[in-house]
């Protein structure tokens, strides 16, 4: 029989968690027992799901006393979770996010189930090195769990040297749905501008500025058009940075800064470009990708070029043959440029760069692959 899946993520669902959605909607058409439990709701016209059970949609009093109890620090967790996988004999209990992991441990020994937990970044580098208290946490998270899974072998060797069993980490690469992302592959006009794309959250680890500067370096010799997509989440120190980077560089004529796009709208605007670049750097409070940024996947899906760094597990979503020509070191714009100019100099061969890399991702990022992993995982754990 196929076993009782009850996946715990506090928000369903960011804009920015679209393939946490194309997981979860995929394994509810293989496993025919896959629910969800949140804590708040929010994008629920893009990410509609069966079997979704919200604790913003319950009773107002027992929220106020399931919020209270947890605040006081009798437990870390809502015993909404607890009730609702007892409601659903859950056999296993799935948690996002490490450190929502930690906060949960309770949910799975009191509804007699077992734990997998999924890291994906932030919660594998930052917290660990920002505040100590959370190598103890996970620590204590360890050895409770059964399965931890990441995304490829950089954040498995980080979850290892945080102190996981190796034999508990299972790598669980990032799926994406294929038919969303029809295969066009880009073709270099040279007489004509070359239009290179930015899509990314204003955040430090995500390098812009150096990726501003290899654009920059680049107007010098071709004619280029560069777009942004993004803003800054939390505070303007970032996006201060980018303007005075394309202000130093003469760009701002040449560029298009279009804010937050929905995911959609952010993928057709893509089709419009030929190059992608997505220069991820360790920011100053130990920030990472923690694996690879989902987009530098979805935009080799379209049949374009991706230029990106040697960060986290980045290497290797980007086939081997293809490093010399599309990563570059952390914060280096001019070996940024370079492969910004390798590409320009071999536009002839784009066409079976682009191929190679689609081919690529349909291998090993085809989410109907992945779900069908993750549900063999299940089987296996139980």
């Amino acid at each position: 029989m196929d076993p009782k899946i009850l996946h715990i993520s506090r928000i369903w669902l960011p804009l920015t968690h679209t393939w946490l959605f194309n997981l979860i909607s995929q394994s509810q058409m293989q496993m025919p027992n896959v629910s969800v439990v949140c804590e708040l709701r929010e994008n629920i016209e893009y990410f509609s799901i069966k079997n979704l059970y919200s604790f913003d949609n319950q009773n107002a009093l027992l929220r106020r006393i399931d919020q209270k109890i947890r605040k006081i620090g009798f437990r870390k967790h809502l015993h909404f979770y607890v009730k609702t996988g007892r409601a659903l004999k859950a056999d296993i209990i799935h948690s996002h996010f490490g450190n929502e992991g930690w906060k949960d441990m309770g949910v799975p020994h009191k509804v007699k189930a077992k734990h997998v937990v999924t890291f994906y970044g932030r919660d594998v580098n930052c917290l660990p090195s920002s505040n100590p208290k959370w190598v103890d946490r996970y620590s204590q998270l360890f050895k409770k769990t059964d399965i931890v899974l990441c995304e490829g072998p950089f954040m498995a060797a980080s979850l290892i040297k945080l102190g996981c069993p190796a034999e508990k980490v299972v790598i669980q690469r990032i799926g994406i749905n294929l038919s969303e992302f029809p295969f066009i592959p880009r073709k270099f006009d040279i007489d004509k501008p070359i239009r290179i794309l930015i899509a990314a959250s204003f955040r430090e680890k995500k390098g812009i500025p150096y990726a501003i500067s290899a654009v920059g370096m680049a107007s010098q010799h071709y004619n280029v058009e560069l777009t942004i997509i993004g803003d800054a989440p939390d505070s303007d120190v970032e996006k201060k940075k980018i303007m005075q980077v394309l202000q130093v560089n003469s760009l701002f004529k040449k560029t298009k800064l279009l804010g937050y796009l929905s995911h959609d709208a952010m993928i057709k605007e893509s089709y419009n470009h030929h190059v992608f670049i997505q220069s991820s750097i360790t920011a100053s409070d130990g920030d990472t990708e923690g694996g690879a940024p989902v987009s530098i996947i979805e935009m080799m899906a379209t049949g374009m070029p991706v230029i990106s760094s040697y960060h986290c597990d980045i290497p290797d979503i980007i086939p081997a043959e293809f490093h010399h020509c599309l990563l570059a070191p952390e914060r280096d714009a001019e070996a940024l440029f370079n492969c910004i100019k390798f590409l320009v100099e071999h536009h002839g061969d784009v066409g079976n760069i682009v191929f190679k890399l689609r081919e690529h991702v349909e291998s090993r990022h085809n989410v109907v692959l992945q779900a069908s992993r993750l549900k063999a995982i299940y089987q296996e754990l139980l």
